[in-house]
């Protein structure tokens, strides 16, 4: 059954095809035959039919029917649709050439001067296309630079607060940062070894009349070594945080991507690096 409708049916194309070959063939004769009668708007009418269904039409069979549009439109003093035909031929063959024998010298001048304008169109776009993808390349570079910029502070910062802003170039922030952390922990270090120092001093004590004496020296020691630790504590937070959430501007002011103004529509990248 299924052999049989599959049978049916490509007979009925079979049937078909060469009727619709003809209904094209006859429409294309009769576009040429209006065009020669100069009713160019029923040429028009008629190629537009055409070119619906342009599927079923050869590439020359396209170009003919464009070519005669084109004249129409032409004739109609109806040049933007005019040049717009010309530039569906050129957009299939950028090569074509009108027939000079033909067609009168106004509209093979209009065809040429349309080509000039769409090869500079083509020229245009392409090189569009060309800063497109070098600007497209660049930004993935700044990406990478910036990513790499960053983990490098970061685990500067980690390793000793201030450090990590140096290298986005916040000197400012990075010198007061550094030398408090340094001014802390070289102070925290000292009081480590005066509180256990202390304690000590304080646990070997045997005369009663010093005992307490002793233990305010370690409590104060203590005391202060903690508060130390805190603080020192506090200072590394802080600078993980103002590295992680806000260094994204500095490190942005390192990178430009601009227009190089000594060449035509170029590319350049700029790094600044502070010391």
């Amino acid at each position: 059954m299924k052999k049989s409708k599959i049978l049916i049916l490509l007979f009925c194309v079979y049937i078909l095809s060469p009727n619709v070959f003809c209904q094209v063939r006859d429409k294309i004769d009769y576009l040429h035959n209006q065009y020669e009668k100069f009713e160019y708007k029923v040429a028009v009418e008629t190629a537009d039919y055409l070119l619906n269904i342009k599927d079923s039409l050869s590439v020359d069979e396209v170009l003919d029917v464009l070519v005669l549009k084109s004249i129409s439109h032409y004739s109609l003093n109806e040049m933007k649709s005019a040049k717009r035909c010309f530039i569906e031929i050129l957009k299939i063959q950028d090569t074509y050439q009108l027939d000079k024998s033909k067609i009168s010298p106004k509209i093979i001048t209009f065809f040429e001067e349309t080509r000039e304008d769409y090869s500079q169109i083509a020229r245009d776009f392409k090189t569009e296309e060309n800063i497109s993808d070098s600007l497209f390349v660049e930004q993935i570079k700044i990406t990478e630079m910036k990513s790499d910029l960053f983990k490098t502070a970061f685990i500067k910062s980690v390793i000793f607060p201030g450090w990590g802003h140096f290298e986005i170039g916040n000197n400012t922030k990075g010198w007061i940062l550094s030398s408090l952390n340094a001014v802390n922990l070289g102070t925290l270090i000292y009081f480590v070894f005066d509180c256990s120092k202390k304690e000590k001093a304080y646990l070997n004590e045997t005369n009663f009349e010093l005992i307490e004496s002793k233990y305010n020296q370690y409590n104060s020691s203590y005391k202060t070594r903690n508060i130390l630790f805190l603080s020192y504590l506090a200072i590394w937070l802080y600078t993980q945080v103002d590295i992680w959430f806000f260094s994204e501007e500095k490190i942005n002011a390192y990178f430009s991507v601009g227009e190089n103004p000594d060449e035509f529509r170029g590319i350049s990248l700029t790094f600044n690096y502070q010391f």
